[in-house]
């Protein structure tokens, strides 16, 4: 029974809506007929085939009059069209009917569930009304004000309010209220669907229930779920949907909930100028509803081109042309949303997205950017780059032996000077000029990842931000991170320069760690026992790094000192720069998060694609790190916790990268496998 006294209501309130827009028809018509009969009257200079065409507009206004007014009451006889006397004449008029007032039309249509009290604006408004009004708005509760502010039009959070309701009035848009006393705890306010009626509905269960149905869908916007909130927030970063700063509104049905405002989201005016821009670029046919998702709005259709780079080039244009180029982002990805039906009543969470779609942002969709902050951390790795270029001497016991001397020998000269003796000024000397060879080359080996990132800068015209050097007292840095500052154009774009910077990294690294080996020496004669050591379990954690030790310094070095028991193994400056090198181009490779592999993946992958790898890299990285690598486990923590989530999307996520980045990213993950797992 309930049922059917809500779909009478629904019946109901869809008649009364095409009501009224036949009579905003009705008089939009009445304006065109006036309009062609004066330009009629007016007709001296016209052409015979002018005002021909003059009388058959005039006609076909006449037929539409009268077909709207049997529209609007059908008890209506159609009147008959009187002719014209004369061209000339102005004075010809049509019997046009007087459209009914809402009142009439409201008491003219199927009487709604009894229940549900409707309370219709009144055509005038004293002073008295206006302060009674105003006050009454003052009292209601603020998440509903700021719905009634919103639906007409007013910022949410206006403060006018008695302006508001002069210009609601005037727009024929005013809510109003039953004389009963407002009492929000004991009554409910209702908001009706049609002229935005708001009535006070002390009893009943049904006008109780269409209270929590008519505020939720004020509250949570068409076609928006939370399901739908979580795909975006685990496939998108934070600053792609930003939140706003403005109180969010409660969830009614839920009180432990709120709705999310995004800042960033696209303003009614700027998206109604969107769609016709849309539409007459034939770039993208929309197909059906825009639906919005956090951060914006998702528009499905059909692209018109045979790519999607030319599609979304027009697009730009048209939005450059309206100078709306800085106030809209557009974006081109595979939906990752499905419906129930699409997947056959099972979880939509387990389906494919189905087809491409447009998503329309607002510009701010990158995250913030702090200058200090960042220099402030390039300035600190630089001094953990400086402390890794001395703690390998420092395990040198001989050469720490002969530093101690030194030291007491400057205290004795009262500092530097040429009254040290020569072996003390000698292993100064010795390792300062050491611990800078060291200092330089790995910051060479870092520079050629940086340098692979710039050449596809400037390759692709990218934009990005200045790298920031992010310490570590393990390895010297954690790794770089480059902000992107403006969306990349596919893909294949964002592939290459992730691509880029590690894998040249992790070639140049391994090149120097090669001549670094063979620039160590092999007995004491040549010098050995000066070299600085690298812990022999650091060493043993990289299975390339053993390798291609005992392929350049014979087969067995390494295992040579294992045998012996011993802790540490001697190795040239350049090659101990090397190592740390491979490693943290290797770390940068990993799939995981914001990080260069983190983005490769994205592009090779997709979104959902990269979120299963990133999950499984997340585990094994851990893994290693807890039972082998602290550089590894510190690297995990990093990236857990300041670039765990995905980065920002490029302008077309559907085409795919190329076969041969493709094949680079093998290599590229190949390299990060065997340097990371122990030998």
């Amino acid at each position: 029974q309930l049922m059917k006294k809500e779909a009478a209501r629904m019946k109901a309130e869809a008649e009364k809506l095409d009501t009224i827009l036949a009579l905003e028809k009705l008089k939009s018509f009445n304006k065109r007929l006036q309009d062609a009969k004066a330009k009629k009257a007016d007709s001296a200079g016209m052409t015979e085939k002018a005002q021909g065409q003059l009388d058959d507009d005039i006609s076909e206004l006449l037929k539409q009059i009268e077909f709207l007014k049997v529209r609007i009451d059908p008890t209506t006889t159609p009147a008959a069209m009187p002719k014209s006397s004369s061209n000339n004449q102005a004075t010809n008029s049509v019997s046009v009917m007087k459209p009914k007032s809402i009142e009439e039309l409201f008491d003219a249509l199927p009487p709604p569930p009894a229940s549900a009290s409707l309370i219709v604006t009144k055509p005038e408004m004293t002073r008295e009304e206006l302060v009674e009004l105003t006050t009454k708005f003052e009292e209601m509760p603020q998440f509903l004000r700021s719905i009634v502010f919103k639906s007409a039009g007013f910022d949410p959070d206006y403060k006018n309010t008695t302006h508001a309701i002069i210009q609601m009035y005037k727009d024929d848009i005013l809510p109003t209220f039953s004389t009963q006393e407002s009492n929000f705890d004991s009554g409910l306010y209702t908001m009706l669907n049609g002229p935005n009626v708001v009535v006070l509905n002390q009893t009943g269960n049904e006008g109780q229930q269409g209270f929590w149905e008519n505020i939720q869908s004020q509250v949570t916007p068409k076609n928006k779920t939370d399901r739908t909130t979580a795909i975006y927030e685990s496939l998108y970063p934070t600053s792609f949907r930003k939140l706003s700063s403005t109180p969010p509104l409660p969830n009614i049905g839920n009180l432990n909930k709120v709705k999310k405002e995004y800042a960033n989201r696209p303003t009614p005016a700027q998206m109604a100028q969107f769609y016709p821009l849309l539409f007459q670029s034939k770039a993208f046919a929309q197909q059906g509803e825009s639906e919005e998702v956090p951060g914006g709005f998702l528009i499905r259709g059909v692209n018109r081109f045979e790519n999607s780079t030319s599609m979304l080039d027009t697009i730009e244009t048209a939005l450059e042309d309206a100078n709306l180029r800085d106030q809209l982002n557009v974006f081109y990805f595979m939906d990752p949303t499905t419906t129930e039906e699409d997947s056959g009543g099972s979880n939509p969470l387990s389906e494919e997205p189905k087809q491409p779609v447009l998503i329309v942002t607002g510009p701010d969709i990158y995250a913030s950017n702090n200058q200090y902050f960042n220099a402030a951390l390039t300035v600190s790795s630089m001094a953990t780059i400086f402390f890794l270029s001395l703690y390998p001497f420092l395990f040198n016991e001989g050469l720490m032996n002969l530093l101690d001397g030194a030291y007491k020998s400057m205290e004795a000269a009262g500092g530097w000077s040429a009254e040290m003796d020569a072996p003390s000024a000698e292993v100064v000397n010795y390792i300062s000029l050491q611990s800078f060879v060291l200092a330089v080359v790995f910051a060479t080996c870092q520079g050629a990842h940086e340098y692979g990132h710039y050449s596809m800068i400037q390759l692709n015209k990218l934009k990005v931000s200045t790298p920031t050097l992010i310490p570590s007292i393990l390895t010297g840095i954690t790794t770089t991170i480059n902000r992107i500052e403006k969306p990349f154009e596919n893909r294949a774009q964002l592939a290459k320069f992730s691509l880029a910077g590690p894998l040249v990294g992790m070639i140049v690294s391994i090149i120097i760690y090669v001549f670094g080996l063979q620039a160590t020496p092999l007995n004491i004669g040549e010098g050995i026992n000066n070299l600085p050591l690298l812990p022999l379990g650091i060493m043993q954690r990289s299975n390339l790094a053993v390798g291609v030790a005992n392929l350049v310094m014979g087969q067995g070095f390494v295992e040579l000192y294992s045998s012996t028991n011993e802790s540490f193994i001697p190795l040239s400056p350049v090659a101990i720069a090397g190592f740390f090198g491979m490693v943290v181009n290797a770390l940068a490779m990993a799939p995981y998060g914001r990080s260069d592999g983190g983005r490769t993946s994205t592009a090779l992958f997709g979104r959902s694609g990269a979120q299963g790898i990133s999950f499984f890299t997340s585990i094994m990285i851990l893994f290693l790190g807890l039972i082998s690598n602290d550089a590894i486990l510190f690297y995990f923590l990093f990236v857990t916790f300041f670039q765990g989530e995905q980065e920002i999307p490029c302008r077309d996520e559907v085409a795919e990268p190329d076969n041969t980045t493709a094949f680079l990213a093998g290599i590229s993950w190949f390299l990060m496998l065997l340097i990371l797992l122990p030998s």
